[in-house]
């Protein structure tokens, strides 16, 4: 299953790290936006791009390969 991290660049280190690592996963798609732990708050407008642009990425048709 695809999933979405928002990173924000200026949280708190813990944080931050925390979020770092669980954009190293596999099956992870990560945006790095400026902001804190309310980055909802502080850039709602950013926010809700990068998750409609996630969204359409997902609703779009999977090519498997067959090999």
């Amino acid at each position: 299953m695809p999933v979405s991290i928002i990173l924000a660049e200026n949280a708190p280190p813990k944080s931050k790290a925390e979020m770092t690592a669980m954009a190293e996963l596999e099956q992870v798609q990560t945006v790095r936006l400026r902001g804190t732990l309310r980055i909802y708050e502080e850039y709602p407008e950013a926010v809700t791009e990068a998750i409609q642009q996630f969204l359409v990425a997902q609703s779009k048709p999977q090519i498997k390969s067959t090999s």
